[in-house]
C-alpha cells in the first residue's frame, strides 16, 4: 500500500542523547512534547480524523501514561490502549477489538511495532521522537500491507516529530554494498547506519572519499 505523509513542526533544540548513545532520554523527550503541545495536536488531530470517518487510528505515543490518558480523553470516541505490562487476555482482547473496528483508536508507547498484521489499517500518528531507523521502519511498515477487502489506497503516516525528516521516506530506503566499506542502509545519498543520527550527515561519497584516502 502507498503511504501519504503529514509532517508537523518540532523543534528539535532541547532533545538529549541517552548514555548508550542509540536514543534520545526519555526526560528530554518529555520536555519536548511538553514544551511544544504536541499531544494536545495529537488529540485535536485524532478528533479531525473521527470526523472525516476513519475508522483505524494506531497512535505511538511518548509514554504508556500519555498514551493511556490519550485512549481515554473524552472527545475520542472508541478508543483503547495497551502496554508491554498489559496482561495476554485483555491485549488479546482490545487488539482484537481494534482489528474489527470496534475500537477506532489504539493508542501505544512501544508495543505494536513487529508482529502486528492489519490490513485495513489506515493512519499511524507518531507522536515521539526517535533515533532508532530499525523502529520508524517497523512503525511505518504496519501501514503498507494492502487491502483487497477495503480497496485501501494509502495508509496517512502523519509525524509530530520529524522523524520522517531524520530517516526520509521509508519506500526510499535502499541497502547498498560500497566495495572496500561494506553494506549500508541509505536515503538517497546519506547513510543511516553505523553512523551516529545526531552528528554531522553521512553520505556516501564521504565513504568513497575515506576509502580513497581523500
Amino acid at each position: 500500500s502507498d503511504l501519504k505523509y503529514e509532517l508537523h513542526e518540532f523543534n528539535e533544540d532541547g532533545l538529549e542523547i541517552n548514555s548508550s548513545g542509540a536514543d534520545y532520554t526519555e526526560e528530554s523527550v518529555k520536555k519536548a512534547i511538553e514544551t511544544q503541545g504536541i499531544n494536545n495536536n495529537v488529540y485535536y488531530r485524532i478528533q479531525q480524523l473521527q470526523e472525516a470517518g476513519e475508522k483505524s487510528i494506531l497512535v505511538f505515543m511518548d509514554s504508556v501514561e500519555n498514551a493511556k490518558k490519550m485512549a481515554e480523553l473524552p472527545k475520542i470516541k472508541n478508543a483503547t490502549w495497551i502496554s508491554g505490562k498489559t496482561d495476554k487476555k485483555s491485549r488479546k482482547e482490545r487488539v482484537q477489538g481494534f482489528k474489527n473496528g470496534n475500537y477506532n483508536v489504539m493508542c501505544v508507547m512501544g508495543t505494536l511495532t513487529t508482529g502486528f498484521d492489519f490490513p485495513d489499517l489506515r493512519n499511524i500518528i507518531i507522536a515521539r521522537p526517535m533515533m532508532s531507523l530499525s523502529k520508524y521502519y517497523q512503525i511505518t511498515g504496519r501501514g503498507t500491507r494492502p487491502s483487497i477487502s477495503t480497496g485501501k489506497q494509502y495508509c496517512r503516516i502523519i509525524d509530530y516529530c520529524n522523524n520522517v525528516l531524520r530517516f526520509g521516506k521509508v519506500e526510499n530506503l535502499i541497502i547498498e554494498e560500497i566495495p572496500g566499506w561494506g553494506l549500508g542502509v541509505f536515503n538517497g545519498d546519506v547513510l543511516l547506519t553505523n553512523t551516529p543520527m545526531a552528528g554531522a550527515t553521512v553520505t556516501k561519497q564521504d565513504i568513497i572519499n575515506k576509502i580513497n584516502g581523500n
